[in-house]
This record gives structure tokens, sequence and C-alpha cells, in this order.
């Protein structure tokens, strides 16, 4: 039976579960490619446009690691920290609440909930990741025959941070994390297709630009990740407010209090 405070042999166990990471997963897979200006306006501070590559990718997909299953929709942009070059997630939505947390916590990935659907009938595929009712991501492919398997080793750079007590500001510096994600490709069919980028009041994932699709995959098979590196960001917290609130959080400025003398009620505390 669970407990609110785990056993030492839980806590082993946990431990070894979660570090490194392993899954198997399938994915429908497009690269794309976007303006490097449009990659100068949405990086934060810290990273900046990769040297060698202007490829985006997008994918839906659904994964299994020793923790739980859960399905995915993800945005990844190519980017630097310094010389080390890697995927940024622009946006992550998955489905489940500890798939949202223990990602977010544990790397900052910019994780929100949502509902995904993955079809693999013969040569045809479509996938997309939905939120707020809206399809936020969708691909349509026509898929050829499978071509065999690929090692696929490629970087990661995620940013993690919190938002303060207060809602004001940045809890701390934030973090930049330098990830190693090793692929395993079983099964990998190329093919043709489309990707649509819509946005709701919340994601705003259709001003994403495309200039040409690259490719269209779908992919089985395994994939293993773990941190190289931990970069602290010593200077110009408050410009990272912006990226911070901007992929992770929904705050919704629509709503309207019947009663608006309830906004001048507080206590004796006041925003730092």
């Amino acid at each position: 039976m669970a407990s609110f405070v785990k056993t030492q042999e839980e806590i082993d166990r946990i431990r070894k579960i979660i570090y490194p990471t392993h899954f198997q997963y399938e994915a429908l897979v497009v690269a794309f490619e976007v303006p490097e200006d449009f990659l100068r306006s949405i990086l934060p501070p810290c990273f900046a446009p990769s040297k060698t590559s202007r490829i985006a990718k997008a994918q839906v997909s659904r994964w299994q690691s020793l923790r739980s299953g859960f399905d995915c929709a993800v945005v990844d942009l190519p980017a630097r920290h310094g010389d080390f070059e890697g995927w940024y997630h622009l946006t992550h939505l998955i489905s489940g609440d500890m798939p949202v947390t223990v990602g977010r916590e544990m790397w900052g990935e910019a994780k929100k909930r949502g509902d995904m659907s993955l079809t693999v009938d013969g040569r045809r595929a479509h996938g997309y990741g939905e939120r707020n009712g809206v399809r936020l991501i969708e691909i349509e492919a026509e898929l050829d025959d499978d071509t065999g398997p690929v090692e696929n080793p490629q970087n990661r750079l995620e940013l993690k941070a919190f938002i303060s007590s207060d809602g004001q500001g940045l809890q701390y510096d934030p973090i930049v994390l330098r990830l190693e994600q090793n692929e395993y490709i079983d099964k990998l069919r190329p093919g043709r297709g489309t990707l649509t980028f819509r946005s709701s009041e919340a994601d705003p994932t259709g001003t994403i630009p495309i200039s040409r699709i690259v490719s269209v995959q779908h992919e089985v098979g395994s994939s293993a990740m773990g941190t190289l590196g931990e970069f602290p960001v010593s200077e110009g917290r408050e410009a990272y407010i912006p990226y911070v609130w901007g992929r992770s959080y929904d705050i919704d400025q629509t709503h309207k209090f019947e009663d608006t003398k309830i906004l001048s009620r507080s206590g004796s505390f006041t925003a730092g």
C-alpha cells in the first residue's frame, strides 16, 4: 500500500527507475525549416540559434517508461548554449498529471496537459495534439516501407525556472540543463505529409512559421536520456520572466468577476 513517506527501499527503486530515464516509443515526426529571425525572437537570452541548422521538428508520439505510459505532442527548435547545440522544447503537450509534473520539476520541460491521437493504418498515418478543444499540432502522412534500424544520438537544452511564491518574478536564477538523448530506432518509415499548427487563447502554436517541410517519418524504437551538465544563469533573471510565463503557464485574462469588489479584498500580504 502506498504511503506519504517512502521507505528507503522505495527510494532506491525510484532512483534507479527515474535516472537515467529509459523509454519505448512510437512517433510521427516532421522536420521543417524555420526563419532565423523567428528563432532569435523566441529563444531565451541564454540561448542562440544553432550555427549549423534552421531545421525544427514537430512530433506526435506515444511513450512507455518504467513509470507510466503517456502520449506527447512536441515542437523542438535548434538552439545553442555556448558551443553546445541541442533541441530546445518550445512546447510540449503530454497526457497525465505525473508526466507533466515530473518532467517540469526535474528538467524544467515546458509541459502542459493535452490530449493526443496517433493512428497508423497501412501507409496512412495521422496524429494530433489537442488542448482546450483545439488541435494545436496536426500531422498527416503517406508512409513508405521500413528502411531498417538507425541510431540517433542527439542533445537537448532545457531552461529550468519556476514562478516565485508571490507570482511577480522567478523563485531563483534559471538553470540551463544540457541533456543527452539517444534514440534507437528499430523501425523507420519515411514518407510525405503535411504539418498544421493552430492557436488557441492559451497556446500560440499557430504563430510558428513553416518555411518548408524537410522530412516526414514514422519511428518505433527506444530512447534513453540523462543530464550532461547544469549551468545557472547568474545575470538578468528578470529578462526570463516572459519566456517562462509564455511557455509553461496559462492565466485566463478574459475571466470577469461578477462582483469586482472582491479584487480589493486581501489580508496583510502584498506582492513583493
